[in-house]
């Protein structure tokens, strides 16, 4: 495994269309953006699909 996939590895992908966050997997949920409680970590394009009023 070279150095670019172990970062890629650590990455958060959205529950809902896999796509990468930016998200480091190690970062508290407290501290993310787009996370749902009792689902995950979701990307912004499906966070504001989702949620969008």
């Amino acid at each position: 495994m070279n150095k670019k996939e172990k970062n890629a590895a650590k990455e958060e992908y959205c529950i809902l269309c896999h796509k990468g966050t930016g998200v480091d997997f190690y970062t508290d949920i407290k501290k993310r953006k787009y996370f749902v409680n009792g689902c995950g970590q979701l990307c912004a394009d499906c966070y504001n699909e989702t949620y969008r009023r």
